[in-house]
């Protein structure tokens, strides 16, 4: 999607594909052969059609002429389907580049440069109904570019490094980490916990009780659950003005 993003803050881009496209146009010269061919097929066509005649009224057929003449044609009309196949081309290019620019107004620039999607869980913000159609292909070089080739005709390459992709990759984990450790908290375990511990309990009393349904560690369980627990106001000491009080308990709130 910062391919996108990069394409979108470029002016550069549609002046780089009309430029593309221009050099594909049929120009003045071209137009006068395109006449040029069209009224040699006319006219070969009238002759072709006249030799045809001539050769059906004599008695000893000879269709070399009519061979000829359909040779000619035929060479003229290829000539002609590059013309053709080259304004064909234009127009879809034209086309392609005006969709493509009335897409891109439609990507929401927030959410692309807040990595929306990079959470665990979530969808991600990316428009493959512009990828599918205008990338055809891409690559990425170790120097940190990736290049695109596009069906628009050009190629578009934005800076990418290995090292922006690790950080993208590790703040991505440490996202998805957090989502767990909260989703854990609201699961059925630590409400499960929290109605054992109505009644005050020891953190021992407490980290047996869990291990029966989710095998944690002595100290992980509270790092993992009472600390948490505690701060979001779930669970409290019974003896608050004495921390380390040998008789403490815990008790849900």
């Amino acid at each position: 999607m910062k391919t996108l993003l990069d394409i979108k803050k470029h002016s550069s881009f549609k002046d780089e594909v009309l430029t593309c496209i221009r050099t594909q146009e049929v120009d003045e010269k071209e137009e006068w052969r395109i006449k040029g061919i069209e009224k040699r097929i006319k006219d070969l066509n009238r002759e072709l059609y006249n030799a045809v005649d001539q050769e059906l009224n004599k008695k000893g057929q000879d269709s070399r002429k009519v061979d000829e003449l359909t040779e000619k044609l035929v060479d003229l009309q290829e000539e002609l389907k590059v013309f053709r196949d080259r304004k064909a081309k234009v127009e879809d290019l034209e086309g392609e580049l005006e969709w493509f620019l009335k897409k891109l107004e439609t990507i929401d620039d927030a959410r692309v440069k807040r990595n929306e999607g990079i959470g665990h869980g979530e969808e991600i913000y990316f428009r493959e109904d512009i990828f599918e159609r205008i990338v055809r292909s891409a690559k990425l070089y170790s120097y940190g570019r990736i290049v695109y080739e596009l069906s628009l005709g050009i190629q578009w390459s934005i800076d990418f490094k290995y090292s922006e992709f690790q950080k993208l990759l590790l703040k991505w984990k440490d996202k998805q980490r957090a989502e767990e450790k909260e989703a854990f908290l609201e699961g059925p375990e630590v409400k499960e916990l929290l109605e054992f511990c109505k009644e005050p309990k020891s953190y021992s009393d407490l980290h047996a009780f869990m291990c029966e349904r989710k095998e944690v560690s002595y100290s992980y369980f509270r790092k993992l659950v009472i600390r948490p627990l505690m701060k979001k106001g779930k669970l409290k000491f019974t003896i608050p003005e004495d921390v380390m009080n040998r008789n403490q308990r815990y008790t849900s709130i």
